[in-house]
């Protein structure tokens, strides 16, 4: 999603709460480096969607109402 896996609280995805992925590694629960994650098929790069904020688009006129 474009997020940094290993960011500390208050970026990122995590901007007003603490790293949960950063928890669950210091936990013992796997890792957050993608590095060391194995993936098959499509790489990180390729399925990437940026999720970021989107316009909003204007409100569309329909037909026999006013205003």
């Amino acid at each position: 999603m474009g997020g940094d896996p290993l960011a500390d609280r208050g970026q990122s995805f995590f901007a007003d709460c603490d790293n949960t992925i950063k928890l669950a590694q210091a936990a013992g629960i796997g890792t957050g480096d993608l590095s060391r994650i194995e993936l098959p098929g499509l790489k990180i790069k390729e399925a990437l969607f940026d999720y970021g904020p989107r316009p909003i688009p204007a409100p569309q006129a329909q037909p026999g109402r006013k205003g």
